[in-house]
């Protein structure tokens, strides 16, 4: 679908005027094309912060130049994972003086959205990998999350404190990519050119699949979770101990601790103890991706069981920018479950009181526990 079909089809949207096959049209290419809902979701939030200005309606210049500024923080800082519009075209109805300005300025905000987002994402400071070549770098900063499109097509969600590099030779097929952080990969098929991931602890290669990797440097393990079709690990250790591959199939999730050596025993029956530092476990997805721990996030959800209190803080340091003191120790081996997804930091921890007694303070970014 060209540009224009896109501007066209959004502006119908926007205005209201979209029929049922054209909503199903927009819908449809939106699932094919993800990175696309990004775009989206910048557009929707800034007419909803216009629709009550009618000022602004008056004056579209006056509209671009109030709201560039939105654009271009919402293209560098977008602060959460985007889902796919789903809003009934009931929400759209607009007077047609509204009509008519939102099919003239979300026409030119969605060209310039769809022309500039690879700006803002790829154009960013060069960083230097363990071999030595300058690389291209993408970061999501702690309390972000969003999804970002390499050169070959992939779609890629990152979760926050993620940093993905890779070469200037990436869209001539050279696709290696590294890794410190969280992503969850939708690996565009190139037979001829194998995807290849790099962690601190793992080497993960793929031909075209749906996964999730979290290697935070600090975290006591590495974990690759693969969601549909077949991934190929290699376990890296000090010096140049490489392991045998090991292939998952889907479903199955590698984890991998830290401090384990590539020389160990990776047969299928060694990877199925739970107790082994390297380790084969089921991915208990089902049929509804967005309550399966491994990919919650992706979704705006943060999924925790059987977590400690002191495992749990770490993601949610992650989660809202903050920092999470704890001044009774006895509070870190405390388990929880849950889900928090709408709740900010203050409702989410007074969540958490209900099945465990302990109180907390804020001091600006801090965050100090205690019984």
């Amino acid at each position: 679908m060209k540009d224009d079909k896109i501007a066209l089809l959004l502006s119908k949207k926007l205005a209201g005027d979209a029929t049922g096959p054209e909503l199903e049209e927009l819908q449809q290419y939106l699932q094919q094309h993800p990175e696309e809902a990004f775009t989206c979701e910048i557009i929707n939030g800034i007419k909803q912060d216009t629709d009550s200005n009618d000022e602004e309606l008056r004056n579209p210049g006056k509209w671009a130049a109030n709201n560039w500024s939105k654009l271009e923080l919402a293209l560098n800082e977008p602060d959460q994972a985007p889902a796919l519009p789903d809003t009934p075209q009931s929400d759209y109805n607009l007077s047609p003086v509204r009509k008519l300005y939102w099919y003239k300025v979300a026409a030119a905000v969605a060209a310039i959205v769809i022309l500039t987002t690879g700006y803002f994402y790829w154009n960013r400071t060069s960083a230097p990998v363990p071999n030595g070549i300058a690389k291209n770098q993408i970061l999501m900063e702690r309390g972000n999350r969003s999804s970002v499109t390499l050169p070959d097509g992939t779609l890629i969600w990152m979760n926050s404190s993620s940093k993905l590099t890779y070469g200037d030779d990436f869209a001539r097929g050279n696709r290696d990519v590294y890794l410190e952080g969280e992503a969850y990969f939708n690996i565009r098929k190139d037979e001829e050119h194998p995807f290849i991931i790099h962690t601190k602890k793992m080497d993960i290669r793929v031909l075209g699949t749906v996964f999730n990797v979290k290697a935070y440097p600090e975290d006591p393990m590495t974990e690759a979770a693969l969601l549909s079709g077949k991934i190929s690990v290699v376990i890296k250790g000090e010096g140049e101990g490489r392991s045998s591959d090991i292939v998952l199939s889907p479903e199955q999730k590698l984890i991998v601790k830290n401090t384990a050596k590539p020389d160990g025993d990776f047969s299928m029956d060694a990877l199925m103890d739970s107790a082994a530092a390297v380790k084969i476990v089921a991915v208990n997805c089902g049929e509804e991706t967005t309550s399966c721990d491994e990919v919650g996030w992706v979704f705006n959800k943060l999924i925790f069981k059987d977590q400690t209190f002191q495992a749990l803080a770490v993601r949610m340091e992650r989660w809202y920018n903050v920092n999470i003191h704890f001044e009774d120790n006895s509070l870190k081996t405390e388990t929880f479950n849950g889900v928090f997804e709408k709740e900010n930091i203050t409702e989410a921890l007074k969540a958490l009181q209900l099945t465990t007694d302990f109180s907390f303070r804020h001091e600006g970014n801090n965050i100090y526990l205690r019984k």
